[in-house]
Order: structure tokens, then C-alpha cells, then sequence
């Protein structure tokens, strides 16, 4: 094995893997390219790669070696417990990486979930490298040289089928639901925070509360499009990020996340005066008294 076997299995799965060579710690990290590009050179020794979407990898970074390799085998002995393959490897240091795929599909906030997969399958064990859930992280690629060391990343052990995408266990995704709606509830706290003090529009944007209200939905998002635009200047993708995720925590089911960031872009430009009629009229469509919510 070398590391175009590795990546011809992982080209099946994801086109776009980025490869590094940095042979030294002076080295500069611009020697970069696209796996298979114009650019790619087959006998090249690349040490770091991009992980794939699907990819996750858990490195415990105690100083002592055997230390990083006990935690890594009581996570490798929980994925074999569940059923999910994986690959263990030295990293060239003092850590050992713990490597799977998993069929994450089209999850609204990946980094999160992956950030759950690694404390569910360490925990009672020291916190593992939370970085390494960010998108699109180098990380050394299998037989790469460590440039401190210069020793290469080696397998120590793979389950049969590796690479191989396993089926995430349902208590991963229970987790994974709650911990992404208290998210979503501590960002809307946070940004309600930034905005006009009026009741009524704390209460649209205070989503547990909304959620009860089928009606109106649209309407609203509609409304906070012109509301909180000047909170945005600049900042166009933030608020359409904010408006999915608001939409979604107020149970809105209708809209994609596609047909949210349409409507933003349609009235970013466009300029409607909201008063508290029309905050009144849209609370009353909904069977809400907006005199009863006033501070």
C-alpha cells in the first residue's frame, strides 16, 4: 500500500482532495494541489491531505505516546463494538489517529456533527483534537513524513473493509438533533439581543415560541428580511445562514434552505417600511393579541 492506493479509494467517494508536500517546518504550505488536477504528481511525497466530508478523525494529543495509543485503542474497541470500520495509524510522533467514514448525508452543520461522533467515542477519556471536525482540515496523509521527526504516518491496523462508509448508530443522531437545536436556540437568544427592543419582533424571532404557530411563517420571514438587513450590511450570507436556521428551529418545513437564500437575495436590494400595524396585523393572523405580549 502507499498513498495513491488510499487515494484512488477516497477519489471514489469525494473528487476534490487537496494534497500538500511540506517536507520541512520551514517549508511554506503554498506547495499544493488537487488530487488527479494538471498539477498532481504521482510520485510526489505528499504529507498532508484535506479530509473528505464524510471523513472523521479523533487524535488524542497527550504528551506521552502510549499515553495518545491507549485512548485511541478504547475508541477503536467502541467503533468495532457498533460496527463501524476504521483505520488506526502512528502519526510519525506522538499520536495515534483514529480514522472512519460514515454516511453523514446532507447534515445542516457537518463540524457539529462530528465534534458529537468524537465525544460520544471518548468519552470518559481525555477531550480529543475538536479542531480536527473543521471543514476541510489538512491532515498528514497516510505514509506522510512528519517534518519534525521526518518518521512517515503508518497503518497499524484497519478492519477488513476499510475504506468503507459505515451506518451511523441512532444515538449519534439523537444527540447530534439536540445538541444542533441548542445551538440554534443559544444563536437566536444572541441575535435577538442586536435588534429593535419591540416585543412583537422578540417574539417572531424567539422561535420555541413561534414554532406553535403554523400560520404566518412566511409572512414573517418575509418581515425580518427588511428588519434585519441593517444589522447585516456586508453581511449578506449571515443573515441568510440566520433566516434557515430561524426558519428551521420554528418548525418551518415549506422553504428550503435554497428557497431562503433566494428570497434574501430578491429583497436585498428592495426597501419595505414595516410599522406596528403590520406587526399587529401578522401576530393577529396567527390568534396573538399583540398588546398582550408588551413588555
Amino acid at each position: 500500500m502507499n498513498l495513491n492506493w488510499w487515494l484512488e479509494r477516497y477519489n471514489k467517494l469525494q473528487k476534490n482532495i487537496m494534497l500538500v508536500y511540506r517536507p520541512t517546518l520551514k517549508s511554506w504550505w503554498g506547495d499544493r494541489t488537487l488530487y488527479n488536477s494538471e498539477t498532481f504528481i504521482k510520485n510526489k511525497n505528499y504529507n498532508h491531505r484535506s479530509m473528505l466530508n464524510q471523513e472523521i478523525v479523533i487524535e488524542f494529543d497527550d504528551k506521552d505516546y502510549n499515553t495518545n495509543k491507549k485512548c485511541a485503542d478504547v475508541v477503536a474497541k467502541r467503533l468495532a463494538k457498533d460496527n463501524i470500520s476504521y483505520s488506526k495509524w502512528d502519526s510519525g510522533n506522538k499520536s495515534v489517529h483514529v480514522h472512519t467514514l460514515l454516511s453523514i448525508g446532507k447534515v445542516s452543520n457537518p463540524s457539529l456533527f462530528k465534534k458529537v461522533f468524537m465525544r460520544h467515542y471518548s468519552e470518559g477519556l481525555p477531550l480529543p483534537d475538536l479542531r480536527l471536525a473543521s471543514n476541510n482540515h489538512l491532515i498528514r496523509a497516510e505514509y506522510g513524513v512528519h517534518e519534525k521527526t521526518q518518521r512517515k504516518k503508518r497503518l497499524i491496523y484497519r478492519t477488513l473493509d476499510y475504506p468503507f462508509v459505515s451506518i451511523i448508530p441512532q444515538v449519534i443522531w439523537t444527540k447530534y438533533y439536540n445538541e444542533y437545536n441548542r445551538v440554534l436556540k443559544i444563536r437566536t437568544t444572541k441575535e435577538i439581543n442586536k435588534l429593535s427592543e419591540h416585543p412583537a419582533i422578540k417574539y417572531i424571532l424567539t422561535s420555541e415560541k413561534f414554532r406553535n404557530h403554523d400560520d404566518g411563517r412566511e409572512r414573517a420571514l418575509f418581515m425580518l428580511i427588511h428588519v434585519l438587513k441593517p444589522n447585516y450590511v456586508g453581511r449578506k450570507d449571515e443573515l441568510v445562514s440566520f433566516l434557515q436556521d430561524w426558519y428551521k428551529y420554528s418548525s418551518g418545513r415549506k422553504l428550503s434552505d435554497k428557497d431562503i437564500e433566494n428570497k434574501v437575495r430578491y429583497h436585498w436590494s428592495r426597501d419595505y417600511s414595516f410599522g406596528v400595524t403590520y406587526l399587529s396585523e401578522l401576530l393577529e393572523s396567527i390568534g396573538v393579541d399583540i398588546n398582550e405580549i408588551k413588555n
